[in-house]
Parts: structure tokens; sequence; C-alpha cells
């Protein structure tokens, strides 16, 4: 991959959390369906303990609570690139509707834009556009799956990079990064602890950081997969997450009347 498709690149990740703290707060009818996907879960062979905490994995039953964007991008004669990431938490509609201005902007400028993320095909891509469907909103081109091949759309999946054409193979990006000897730098929240820190400890701002690290890890990972040299912390550009209050529209009500 050139320094012009590199260039071309939109970077994402997202932090999701159920949509309510705890099964008891959740309404019946939305609690009902919980159980029912546990029990499907179950069928599908996992024996573990399935904690409602996990439900904000899926976008029938949590939301987005931080998305990061970032780009990389070449100043005037600099033969290195440098990357800026940009992070938005708080509201989900508020946040869909920043991605959305964002990658309206980015396409503007880099016409042939291309999303990046790990595991983005498997994740974040489909559950930012059932969320975008949820509330209503249109859905960005290169979001959209319906009717396209998969080779026709217009991303790069780490993860498959490093599959190299074999399926089962679904690791971590920590994990591949510490493979690929990236250092991560100071310590993040575990996909475990987002769901406490938010409900229990209020710590939006920790879930933030993790979603920045996802998208600077992703960065890393692909240049190192593409054959460049990893970035410096002196040419990663972040900025202080962008919190984020709830649009006038508001955000969508289950059929019960809960939010």
């Amino acid at each position: 991959m050139n320094v012009a498709a590199l260039q071309q690149l939109l970077f994402v990740s997202i932090e999701t959390v159920s949509a309510y703290p705890s099964l008891e707060d959740a309404p019946a009818t939305y609690a009902a369906h919980w159980q029912h996907k546990v029990e499907t879960l179950r069928h599908g062979g996992e024996s573990d303990e399935i904690p409602y905490a996990r439900s904000g994995l899926y976008a029938e039953f949590g939301r987005v609570l931080c998305l990061s964007l970032g780009y990389m991008y070449w100043q005037g004669k600099a033969s290195e690139p440098c990357m800026r990431i940009t992070t938005y938490a708080g509201d989900e509609r508020s946040t869909l509707q920043a991605l959305v201005t964002a990658m309206q902007r980015f396409a503007k400028q880099h016409p042939q834009m291309r999303l990046c993320a790990h595991n983005g095909n498997g994740f974040d891509f489909p559950y930012l556009a059932r969320r975008l469907t949820v509330h209503r909103m249109e859905i960005p081109p290169a979001l959209r799956a319906t009717g396209r091949k998969p080779w026709e759309l217009p991303r790069v999946n780490t993860i498959e990079l490093w599959q190299y054409g074999e399926r089962r193979n679904h690791v971590s990006l920590e994990l591949l990064a510490y493979t690929l000897g990236i250092t991560a730098g100071e310590d993040v929240l575990a996909p475990e602890e987002v769901h406490n820190a938010y409900y229990n400890d209020g710590d939006i701002m920790a879930i933030a950081h993790r979603s920045q690290r996802g998208v600077e890890l992703t960065a890393q990972v692909l240049l190192r997969l593409t054959g460049h040299e990893t970035l410096r912390e002196e040419q990663l550009k972040v900025q202080e997450p962008q919190l984020l209050p709830a649009s006038e529209t508001g955000n969508p009500k289950h059929p019960d009347g809960a939010e």
C-alpha cells in the first residue's frame, strides 16, 4: 500500500455499551428479547456464563458511546506521516451525526476514501449502520453493504490482512499489535471493563481513551503489515475527546416507552 492509498484511509474505532445499567433496569420486552438471545448463544455452543454487559456488543441491545476517527497526512516536504485522531463521546445520536459529517467532509477531500478498522466488517461497520438505521439517519455510502460484493466495499480490514485467507483466526487488535512488536503506550480499559466504567464509575473519558487507542493501534498494525515504519509518539496528533450533548431530536424509544 503506497502513500497515496494511505492518505485515502479514514480509520474508525467504536466503543459500545448496553442500553441499560442492568437487566433489572430494562423494559420487560427488552429483557425478554435479551434472555432469548442468551439462549440462542448457548444453543450455538457457548457454555460460559453470558453477562448482561455483553449485550453492548449487539446493536439491538446496545448503543455507540464513543467513536474515534483518524487519518494520516504528509505536511509539506516531510517524508514522514503524521496522524490526527478525533474522538466523540456521549449522546449516541450526536455522535453518529458527527460521524456522518466527518465522513462527508473527508470524502470530499479524498475521492477514493476507504474506511479502515480492525474486524470492521465483523463489528464496527455493521454496528454503526444498524444504529444509524435505528435513529432513521442516512447511512453514508462507505457503510452500505446491501447488494455489494465483499471486494466492492471501500474498506480495509486489518484482521483480514493478518488472516492471509484463513477465516477462523479472529485475533484481537491488542494481541496482533503485541505479536508484531508494537508498543501500546499507557494502559487503557479492557473490553470487559467498559460497562462498569460507564454505568458504575461514570468514567466516559477512560472509555474514550480506549477508543482512541483502537484507532492508533489499527493504524500502526496496518503500517506494519504493509511494509511501512510505524508512527512515533511525536507523529500522533491526538485531540481531547469531545463530549457531545443530547441532540434536539433525541434518542429513539422502545415501543414500551423506554429510551
